[in-house]
């Protein structure tokens, strides 16, 4: 038996500060990201119970974005990037 499965997940990140001053110039700004999964679920197949393959791609848009800062040092996000998930179920 197939089992199809597929996620969209979307990550909204209001804009913050990096000290505790409210500095204009130490903020990180607003950021909206998608992150996609698409997987397989197969039961008994090559002598296990069970069998999942999942396709994970983080950043979906390849959004260019600061993920958080300390002060005046700010650190940037990666770009688009994918990873593949197996499980199997003995």
């Amino acid at each position: 038996k197939w089992n199809l499965q597929s996620s969209l997940a979307v990550r909204y990140v209001g804009k913050f500060y990096t000290d505790n001053f409210k500095n204009e110039e130490n903020t990180v700004d607003a950021h909206t990201v998608l992150h996609a999964m698409i997987g397989y679920n197969i039961k008994n197949v090559m002598g296990l119970n069970g069998l999942q393959l999942q396709l994970h791609i983080q950043n979906l848009l390849d959004e260019v974005y600061i993920t958080h800062g300390e002060g005046e040092d700010f650190f940037p996000a990666a770009g688009r990037h994918a990873f593949v998930n197996l499980n199997f179920e003995l």
